[in-house]
């Protein structure tokens, strides 16, 4: 039943109790019949299929490879995936090699005997075999080159010894190689080969046709022709003999033995089945399905099959009570599918008339899609059910494939921002800030004393509703008798509640700041603060979006700076290296399989066995925004998924994990040329640069990161990359252990893949160098004790070698101690001039106010005695002013002197006291008041907490009257200027945000440097020495602080101070 209000309704007056401490308030052709019955039955599959729904309950992706990405020709004819991961293209235009990311052509210039390639195979030693319609090759393959040799020929007319257009080819269980053609088969074995002509009756309508081959469970080999005659291998006459069929069937495409021995043949007028008996007969011989254009069967190995078709693309054959019913797949845009093959991870190659596609299962399905803002949030009953909400619906969520995959149960005139239910009564509450009830189709309605959004809401096992406000500091508990209580910071709730989570029998509560995880305490009936400090630095207060509990009973929090894992009382990052680690956790959730889902504003993840897999390439998921609080797992553990295009459910096994194909070596160079290194070790000398690409064949490849680590013993993995590029400088001598592994989206790691490399030592360490070295020296001792007065000589000519390079190095000192004194003469210069340009300072910026001192005074005195008392008190009050003004200026630029003398004389002592900082700052900020008023300039200081330093209180007052005051002089009319100090680990920071013109990069060099002059100008024609920020400066590094500006020319500039200072006080 769908209920719908269109005004809440109220419930009666909640009741009030007054015990505790929480505030509370309350081979023959079809006739034309049989024709036209297939086509009304096609029909109806069709419609059907149109208006079922997902019958799949899954999504499939389509990736389309066409002639622009690579491919030397659109028509693909068969598909082939080796057992090192390659996938190998039988094209109109060569053999084709694809990796996931490239192609690769092999052409008659490489030995095909034709560009016309109709199927490859691989028989059970792993040698590779490629079909042309002139002949067979072999294909070999190491890690430097590709060769292609001749096997048999072939030829467009008739032939014993050749082959007439082959199409296919198998293996039989003696190793012997079967290949079919236009007129019938022939063998190659150890003893040579052998052609089999079969009846002209048998024979293909046209040369591009050919038989179709299998072995069945029992040896026998069966070929199967276009025109529907079926044969066996009589193995006693070595001969083929065709067998009598019950019905007749004409233009077979493909022959497919399944795992239950049938045998189904597929072609122009359906797929039909048999089963070939131990005494040569054909039994059970049963029309699947009569959908027209069979090219080819594949068995996709969970009771399903896919078959390609001549113009429909893709069908699925599945088995009901009913039978087996073929509907067209989901994959997009395809029509014509010569071939059908699997890979290792399930995906489906299709090669068509317009390229290779690959349909690949989604990890999601959509199960609402709504291109909307508003909130998709998804919550779990007590028995598994999930229920959503999105814009203004509350909605139970299945997955079934026959219709809806939700059923409205209520519907508001508000939008909805929250849910929790126990599965018998369900609970939404809107952006408004009602609640809202749903129990036995009944919907009634309240609101609690807050207007503002309801941001979580949890029942737990009294059923008891909790509920958490947007931005408020407080939970909600309303009574399954009516009974509202509230509990607010006198009740523990020490911080802005983000979330209200019920795990295992308990209400968690998540905050920001230092207080971040409550939980509640029944006997005490209030929170306990469960935070603890944090291990790692935060820029701002940390804030807990969401909260779930393990099968440890350990609580995971997701937060603004990422995922962390609350254990044991202490609070630990995960994944630190991770892109993960800085990421906004917003939703989390753990499943039995040992999952833990997580939500971010950027996509979906899930952490296994200490890995991190991403979704973020699903199709069945529709936006990568993932909503707060909006993972939900199901009672047959399947994940659900709110995000802002709507609900999406995990539509794979629960539980399935793939871990992606370990990366294979593609080429290996050791100073750019190709080697082999099929073992995966090589040597190279000392000083060799070696090069290595490698692949992870998955698919599609765009998708897949790698990350190496190169090291004897191998430590942190780099950063996650696009591409397997090694580069690999053997400096060092010894053998080093390069590592490289993939993974795909949705996928674990792989294995690691290792490459061993050995690297000789250098020739200066060989043996024969040893050996000549000793030589050398035996030679020398011989010398040595022959030539012993020469050794003499030597000795004596060596101490006047040293006499010399004594005396030079005295006269080295004696020019040193010269330039010394010149370098001395030099600073002492430099002083003076230092001196006088402090002199020239004083006397420019003191002559004008001066001037106007003096001449406004002579001004007074001269009018004392023209003037009435009235005219002399009205001028005076002109005059007074601007006498004062040019006193103040004076006084300014002298105390400016001075400091600069005092800074530059001060040996370091300070007279250090505790100080209350934003006292002190209010003070400066109340000093700067009147001439902020008189520019029309805001200044504004709003501390959120109390601050204490130990500081210079006269030197540290000056330093932010400078900082205020300067914003000020260069702020234009009607501007803010903005005060804060914070908190930054141990230090406390100070800082002055204008909107004044900023400073180019050059003023950025030389803002805190002496007597500098800037290019930006005082906005109200306010002076300026130089040497306020270079004093500033100086008074900053002698408390041991730093200083700086962070500005951008024309955006105004933010300047700053750090001191060391004690923890900063919540506010109270």
């Amino acid at each position: 039943m769908n209920a719908r209000f269109p005004t809440p309704v109220a419930l009666p007056a909640p009741k009030t109790r007054t015990a505790g401490a929480a505030s509370r308030t309350p081979c023959r052709y079809p006739s034309t019949g049989d024709k036209c019955a297939r086509a009304v039955l096609a029909l109806l599959v069709a419609l059907a299929t149109l208006t079922g729904g997902q019958v799949l309950g899954q999504q499939s992706v389509v990736d389309h490879y066409r002639t622009r990405d690579g491919l030397p020709n659109s028509l693909v004819k068969f598909s082939f995936q080796d057992e090192s991961g390659f996938v190998w293209l039988a094209t109109d235009g060569g053999l084709v090699r694809f990796d996931g990311v490239n192609f690769e052509t092999f052409t008659t210039a490489n030995g095909l005997h034709s560009n016309y390639v109709k199927s490859i195979f691989a028989n059970s030693r792993g040698r590779l075999f490629v079909v042309t319609d002139l002949g067979i090759s072999e294909v070999i393959r190491t890690t430097t080159e590709t060769k292609i040799t001749s096997i048999v020929r072939g030829s467009s007319a008739v032939q014993d010894s050749l082959l007439f257009y082959p199409k296919k080819m198998i293996e039989d269980r003696a190793g012997n190689l079967w290949v079919s053609d236009a007129r019938g088969l022939m063998r190659l074995s150890a003893a040579g080969q052998r052609r089999y002509t079969l009846p002209a009756h048998s024979w293909p309508n046209s040369f591009v046709r050919s038989y179709s081959l299998i072995e069945d469970d029992l040896g026998h080999l069966i070929a199967i022709s276009e025109r529907g005659c079926v044969f066996y291998l009589e193995t006693n006459e070595d001969r083929f003999v065709e067998l009598k069929t019950p019905v007749d069937f004409v233009q077979s495409n493909t022959a497919l033995l399944r795992a239950d021995g049938s045998i189904w043949v597929g072609g122009a007028y359906g797929i039909h089945s048999f089963e070939f008996t131990a005494d040569h007969q054909v039994s059970d011989w049963t029309l699947v399905t009569d959908h027209d254009g069979i090219m080819d069967i594949a068995d996709l190995g969970d009771g399903r099959l896919v078959a390609g078709t001549s113009g429909s693309g893709l069908l699925v054959l599945s088995q009901d009570e009913t039978g087996w019913n073929a509907r067209p797949s989901d994959s997009q845009n395809l029509e014509v599918v010569h071939d059908v093959a699997l890979d290792s991870e399930g995906n489906w190659f299709a090669a068509t008339d317009d390229g290779l596609a690959i349909v690949r299962r989604s990890y999601f399905t959509s199960a609402i899609d709504f291109k909307s803002t508003a909130i998709q949030s998804t919550a779990t009953g007590q028995r598994g059910e999930v229920f959503g909400i999105h814009e203004t619906n509350f909605v139970r969520l299945t997955r079934n494939g026959t219709g809806s995959p939700h059923r409205t149960m209520f519907v508001t005139d508000e939008v909805l921002t929250a849910l929790a239910t126990d599965g018998v009564t369900h609970w939404a509450g809107s952006a408004n800030g009602t609640v809202y009830r749903y129990r036995s189709d009944v919907l009634t309605s309240f609101r609690l004393d807050s207007r503002q959004a309801i941001a979580s809401m949890a029942v737990d096992g009294n059923g008891d509703l909790w509920i958490n406000h947007f931005n408020a500091t407080e939970v909600a508990r309303i009574a399954a008798d009516g009974t509202v209580d509230y509990y607010g910071p006198e009740d523990g709730i020490a911080s802005t509640v983000n979330a209200v989570r019920y795990l295992r029998g308990d209400i968690f509560a998540t905050g920001t700041g230092t207080s971040y995880l409550f939980q509640y305490n029944p006997a005490k009936d209030r929170f306990d603060d469960l935070s603890q400090p944090l291990a790692f630095e935060t820029i701002t207060d940390i804030s807990i979006n969401d909260v779930d509990i393990d099968h440890d009973g350990n609580l995971w929090l997701g937060s603004s700076e990422g995922l962390l894992e609350y254990k044991s009382g202490s609070t630990t990052k995960l994944h630190a290296s991770h892109a993960l680690a800085s990421e906004d956790i917003r939703a989390l959730a753990h499943d039995r399989f040992g999952h833990t889902w997580i939500g971010t504003g950027r996509g979906l993840y899930r952490y296994t066995a200490g890995q991190i897999s991403q979704f973020n390439h699903d199709p069945g998921i529709g936006n990568l925004t993932i909503n707060f609080r909006s993972i939900a797992i199901d009672s047959e553990q399947r994940v659900w998924v709110g995000h802002y295009a709507g609900i999406s459910y995990w539509s794979r096994r629960p539980g399935e994990t793939h871990v992606t194909p370990r990366p294979v070596l593609r080429a290996l160079s050791v100073d750019d040329v190709l080697v082999d290194a099929s073992n995966g070790e090589i040597d190279v000398s000392y000083g060799s640069f070696v090069e290595a690409d490698l692949v992870a064949l998955s698919f599609p490849g765009h998708n897949i990161l790698y990350q190496t680590r190169m090291s004897r013993s191998p430590g942190e993995w780099s950063k996650s990359e696009s591409e397997a590029h090694i580069h690999f400088p053997s400096a060092t001598s010894g053998t080093h252990l390069v590592q490289i592994r993939a993974q795909q989206d949705g996928h674990l790691w792989s294995a690691p893949t290792d490459i061993r490399i050995s690297v000789a030592l250098p020739w200066y360490r060989a043996w024969w160098v040893v050996a000549l070295f000793l030589a050398a020296s035996i030679a020398l001792i011989v010398l040595m004790w022959v030539g012993q007065d020469r050794i003499r000589t030597m000795q004596l000519r060596t101490q006047n070698q040293k006499l010399e390079r004594l005396v030079t190095k005295r006269t080295k000192e004696l020019i040193d101690q010269k330039t010394t004194i010149e370098e001395t003469n030099r600073e002492l210069k430099r002083v003076l001039e230092r001196n006088h340009e402090f002199l020239g300072i004083a006397a420019h910026d003191l002559r004008n106010p001066l001037t106007s001192l003096i001449g406004f005074s002579e001004l007074l005195i001269d009018s004392i005695d023209e003037m009435r008392s009235d005219d002399f008190v009205e001028k005076g009050a002109e005059v007074l002013p601007i006498i004062h003004r040019a006193a103040t200026t004076m006084q300014g630029v002298i105390q400016d002197l001075l400091d600069a003398q005092l800074v530059e004389r001060s040996d370091g002592n300070l007279k250090m006291v505790d100080t209350d900082f934003v006292q002190m700052t209010r003070s400066v900020v109340d000093m700067n008041a009147v001439a902020s008023r008189r520019k029309g300039i805001t200044l504004t200081f709003v501390p959120h907490g109390v601050y204490r330093a130990t500081v210079d209180r006269r030197s540290m007052q000056r330093v932010l009257d400078n900082l205020i005051s300067n914003a000020v002089k260069y702020s234009p009319g009607g501007s803010e200027v903005t005060i804060r100090i914070m908190h930054t680990g141990h230090s406390l920071r100070f800082s002055v945000l204008d909107e004044g013109p900023g400073l180019t990069d050059e003023d950025k060099s030389k803002v805190f440097g002496k007597l500098q002059r800037l290019s930006a100008r005082p906005t109200g024609g306010e002076t300026s020495t130089g040497l306020g920020l270079y004093i500033a400066s100086s008074v900053v590094e002698m408390h041991g602080g730093t200083i700086g500006v962070d500005s951008v020319s024309g955006h105004g500039a933010e300047f700053w101070l750090e001191i060391p200072a004690q923890q900063a006080l919540a506010a109270a």
